[in-house]
C-alpha cells in the first residue's frame, strides 16, 4: 500500500495525502498477494476509512481468507503419449 499515500522527498517528516484511486488498486493487490500464497478464495469482506482524532486517517480492511490450497508435485500418473 505504498502508492496509496503521496509523499514528497524533501518533506519526510510531514504526514502524507490519501489518494482514493490508489487505495482501490492496492486492495486488488492485497487479494492478488493472498491468491499467490494459496488462499484462492480470499475476498475483502469490508473496508472502512475514517478520521481518528481529527488529524489521523485510519483504514480497516476485513479479509476472509477461505481455505488454503496446497499444490504438490503434479506428475503424469498413468498417462501415455500417443503419436
Amino acid at each position: 500500500m505504498k502508492e496509496t499515500k503521496e509523499r514528497k522527498w524533501w518533506n519526510i517528516f510531514k504526514a502524507s495525502k490519501y489518494i482514493e484511486e490508489n487505495y482501490i488498486a492496492d486492495k486488488e493487490k492485497i487479494i492478488a498477494k493472498y491468491n499467490g500464497k494459496g488462499f484462492r478464495d480470499a475476498a475483502i469482506v469490508s473496508d472502512t476509512v475514517y478520521r481518528f482524532d481529527g488529524k489521523y486517517l485510519n483504514m480497516k480492511i476485513k479479509i476472509d481468507e477461505g481455505p488454503k490450497y496446497y499444490f504438490r508435485n503434479i506428475l503424469g500418473w498413468k498417462c501415455k503419449i500417443y503419436r
